[in-house]
């Protein structure tokens, strides 16, 4: 039977009549209602035909035909057994995310509802004297669970009814073992009972193991690892960056602890479980310890540019962070605790860190190796973030000592062993067999102790082989957790699931208990070395608590932790995430948003454009299609900003391939627009924008028909026609009056302004620019005002005012560096200002500005502006006099740039060959002219760059013996 078959009967089997659609749905998730609809209706075809008859019946509300029959009810009626075996065992439900959310409760409910049909039958044998029918569904019920107590004792009352005493007897001691290997508890009262009356004498008494030795929790001595601590030692006092690597367990965390105890040492910092989903959340918690223990009162710094970071100013915590200041108030602080003795910053984890604080951390790094801060970091082996990688690639050599830890060898875990003191071991015994059994990791040496300590009580002289379940730290850890008491599990259950969210408060709202009553839990769990004041203990006991909670709970238990955590003001990456792992996309999708606005206020768009690809995701799994067109089309929005060509032709198709409706199509006209403008398609543009500008004002939407004017002004400027871009800009004048939000005014009035100074009617632009920037600066909007700075800063090139421009531009680029730093639209504006100081001469600042944006354009990938920059220095080192050097920069592919660029990219290789004095530029000269804008070169109002380069290679190629006649 084919898997569909089978989910579908199912599903009748157990549900009973259901909707049509929502059977459809259940089945074929990633199909549209109509396909769906389609497929089950060939599906149940397909049955009738197979069996010969009617299987399944109805039209909208469809049922099982009445002589259809399962072994999936209820079989107490004839005396039938149930079956032993799991719901749909074996049956792979990929692709049927919505079904196997259903068979995972299914699962659970069969279950429960199977041993209920058990214990029943087995009572109804037991009164009608068929004991040994009844026995064998009792011994059922105690092999499907063995911690089942009462289980236990229906078989040892069967053989006591059945005058089989030693049997009876054995039973119990089953049930005491398995209890106290399960459960680490003896049998309750009532078991003892009865098995005293079975043996008329009591048992003896039986005692709950104690705690694991405290040492287990945090040896007293670091052993095994001098060599690493000389080269710690030794690095840091030469300046260097140390980083702490080696696999989970390795014992990291504890060789650091070494260093953050000393006095120099400023309040530890590290990344925790979750922190890579909220931009900053790694910096803040350790920056925000650090000014604690400075003695600087939240309120003390309002006008710090950290306040906003930490969110000690309600002002600031608005406002856009921006990295070059957060670093040059980070910097500010870290030399406030260097002069108060605190030199050395110890940050663990930074395989959970998140890329802002990342960055925000290595640029702190990057200070001069003589001042008096020192570094001591750590990451996972396999699991450095990629940031953490590009940096230790681009650092000189020696400044980074990277310090292996590899696992302990026997001689070291003898010395451990020796160290702990653990009473009655003898070292000599436990020595081998534990280098066998953990491989020489700490961690895994630890919980094996503690699980030996778990199932006997006590560690005995010599170790009882096998160790416990020799496999993994997660199946050890696994093991203890099942000694615990009921709540303590659980507490330790939800504490894993909400990970970085946890709080004693969100735990008693989640299990419905009060507060006070987390104390004995909580407790339990610190005695047993699962938790401490920090959290979990080590990362490898959260992940092994948070698998042991089956799928479908853990779903359920998802969804009441983001409940619980929005309410608490969690990240909205956070919260999302919980209700995506619960499957309630209706719910998750808003809080990507969220997170995705709260991404773009950190200036981190590659985080954002991510987060609004989860939003429109869950959109989608909700049937929400509208919300997942918008989401995706502001995505493009984000991707502009840094994306390769490639990642943004990819994004526009599938955006394309969305059905859309006028108003709809509009809006991805208009989106698509920003992009093409980037491309070079121009003409594309222009012919797109008055019907995506019609069906807006038709709708009765202004913002969207200003923001296609404004796209369609943009293009036809690149084409020279910029009369006819001010009358596009004109015709929506009247409409902007009648907005009530701000920010689509005055991104007009900047895009009015630059247009009409383009037309030569310069006081009127530079008023109207005036204006929006003034209601930018208003509305905290510091990128767009950048902006338009850098296009007044353009203009004046145009205008062949160079110091205007480049007064300008820096202007811009200053704005926007503290918003963004310079990645990002900062480097464009930093290379635009680059070529602006070399046509003026300051090769010194040119060179200088225009690498580094190159640099910044290669680190993320962005191949279109890296095109584009290399074009720019290759002009310069040829006024320098280094030809070499600008044709290693073209030596590269224009394939994928956009027209414009390569034109320029052109151009620069028209001068080079005739710096060289090569005919080449025979064959350049053509293809540039194909390019370039043959109608733009005779307008006596430009004055760019590449234009005055073709005036110049026009000039040699007519003069040149192979020009035509």
């Amino acid at each position: 039977m084919s898997r569909h078959d089978a989910a579908l009967l199912a599903l009748l089997a157990l549900e009973g009549p259901l909707q049509r659609r929502r059977a459809a749905a259940l089945l074929w998730p990633d199909s549209d209602a109509r396909h769906a609809a389609l497929n089950l209706r060939q599906r149940l075809h397909r049955l009738r035909r197979g069996a010969g008859c009617d299987v399944v019946q109805g039209d909208k509300l469809i049922a099982l035909s009445p002589n259809v029959a399962h072994d999936l009810g209820d079989g107490n009626a004839d005396g039938e057994v149930p079956p032993a075996d799991e719901l749909l065992a074996g049956l792979d439900d990929t692709g049927l995310d919505l079904f196997a959310d259903w068979l995972g409760g299914a699962r659970l409910r069969w279950l429960r509802e199977r041993r209920e049909r058990w214990v029943a039958l087995c009572e109804r044998h037991e009164a009608a004297g068929r004991l040994a029918d009844a026995l064998g569904l009792a011994m059922r019920l105690v092999d499907d669970d063995p911690s089942a107590e009462h289980a236990h004792r229906r078989v040892m009352r069967l053989h006591y009814l059945r005058g089989d005493r030693a049997a009876a007897i054995a039973a119990f001691e089953r049930c005491r073992i398995q209890l106290l290997e399960l459960l680490v508890q003896p049998p309750g009262a009532e078991t003892l009972a009865l098995v005293a009356l079975i043996a008329r004498s009591a048992p003896p008494a039986l005692d709950l193991a104690a705690a694991p030795p405290v040492a287990l929790l945090r040896p007293p001595r670091v052993v095994g690892r001098d060599l690493q601590h000389r080269a710690i030692d030794a690095a840091l006092a030469a300046g260097r960056v140390v980083l702490l690597c080696g696999a989970a367990g390795i014992g990291k965390s504890r060789l650091m602890a070494e260093w953050t105890s000393l006095p120099a040492a400023a309040p530890a910092g590290g990344a925790i479980a979750g922190d890579r989903d909220v931009a900053y959340a790694t910096a803040a918690r350790w920056l925000a310890s650090l000014r604690r223990r400075l003695g600087m009162p939240a309120g003390a710094a309002e006008a710090d540019d950290l306040s906003g970071l930490l969110g000690e100013s309600a002002a600031q915590a608005t406002d856009v962070l921006r990295p070059q200041r957060l670093a040059m108030a980070a910097r500010h602080l870290l030399e406030k605790a260097a002069a108060a003795g605190l030199w050395l910053h110890c940050i663990d984890d930074l395989h959970h860190a998140d890329d802002a604080s990342l960055e925000l951390l290595l640029r702190l790094c990057a200070m001069a190796p003589d001042t008096r801060v020192r570094w001591l970091l750590s990451t996972r082996d396999g699991e450095r973030p990629f940031v953490l990688q590009q940096w230790l690639a681009e650092q000189d050599s020696g400044r980074v000592e990277e310090v292996r830890l590899d696992a302990l060898d026997g001689g070291a875990i003898a010395e451990l062993l020796s160290d702990l003191a653990l009473p009655g071991v003898v070292v000599s015994a436990w020595a081998q067999p534990l280098y066998r059994h953990a491989g020489g990791n700490p961690m895994a040496l630890l919980e094996t102790l503690r699980a030996a300590c778990v199932a006997q009580g006590v560690l005995t002289p010599r170790p009882t082989l096998p160790l416990p379940v020799p496999t993994s730290v997660g199946r050890l850890v696994d093991l203890r957790l099942r000694g615990l008491g009921a709540a303590a599990r659980r507490l330790a259950q939800l504490a894993a699931l909400a990970g970085a969210d946890f709080s004693l408060p969100l735990a008693a709202r989640v299990l419905g208990v009060h507060l006070i009553d987390l104390a004995d839990p909580w407790a339990e769990l610190e005695a047993a070395q699962f938790t401490s004041a920090q959290g979990f203990v080590h990362d490898l006991v959260r992940e092994a608590c948070r698998d042991s909670v089956p799928r479908p709970v853990a779903r359920e238990l998802h969804a009441q932790i983001a409940a619980a955590a929005a309410e608490a003001g969690a990240p909205p990456a956070h919260v999302a995430g919980h209700w995506r792992i619960a499957g309630h996309w209706a719910a998750a999708a808003p809080a990507f948003l969220a997170a995705a606005n709260a991404a773009l206020h950190a200036g981190r768009r590659r985080e954002e454009a991510e987060l609004l690809v989860a939003a429109a995701d869950c959109f989608d799994r909700a049937g929400l299609a509208g919300r997942r067109f918008a989401t995706l089309c502001e995505r493009i929005g984000s991707l502009v900003q840094y994306a390769d060509a490639d990642t943004l032709r990819a994004a526009l198709a599938e955006l394309g391939r969305l059905p859309a409706g006028a108003v709809q199509a509009a809006l991805r006209a208009t989106t698509c627009a920003e992009a093409q403008i980037v491309f070079g398609e121009f003409e594309a543009v222009v012919q797109a924008m008055p019907a995506a500008v019609a069906a807006a004002v038709d709708a009765d939407d202004v913002e969207l028909a200003l923001l296609a004017a404004r796209r369609q002004a943009v293009a036809l400027v690149y084409l020279g026609r910029q009369i006819d871009a001010a009358r596009v800009l004109e015709a929506r004048l009247p409409a902007l009056e009648t907005l009530s939000s701000m920010r689509p005014r005055y991104e007009f009035l900047g895009e009015y302004g630059t247009v009409l100074e383009r037309c030569n009617r310069r006081r009127e632009g530079l008023e109207v620019l005036q204006r929006g920037l003034a209601l930018a600066l208003s509305a905290g909007d510091v990128g767009t005002a950048a902006t338009m700075h850098v296009n007044l800063g353009v203009n004046r090139v145009y205008w062949g005012d160079a110091e205007a421009a480049v007064k300008a531009t820096e202007t811009g680029l200053r704005l926007r560096s503290e918003a963004d730093g310079l990645g990002g639209l900062a480097a464009g504006f930093d290379m635009t200002l680059g070529a602006m100081c070399r046509d003026a001469g300051d090769f010194g600042q040119a060179l200088d500005r225009l690498q580094r944006s190159l640099a910044t354009f290669e680190a993320d990938g962005n191949a279109l502006w890296a095109g584009n920059a290399q074009a720019h220095l290759a002009v310069l080192w040829l006024q320098l006099g280094q030809a070499a050097r600008a044709a290693r920069l073209l030596g590269n592919g224009d394939e994928g740039l956009p027209p414009f660029i390569v034109a320029r990219r052109l151009v620069a290789r028209g001068l080079l060959e005739r710096a060289l004095g090569r005919p080449g530029v025979v064959v350049l000269f053509v293809q540039i002219g194909a390019l370039c804008f043959e109608n733009a070169l005779h307008d006596k109002h430009l004055r760019s760059r590449h234009f005055r380069a073709l005036r110049i290679l026009r000039a040699d190629w007519c003069a040149s013996p192979q020009a035509p006649l």
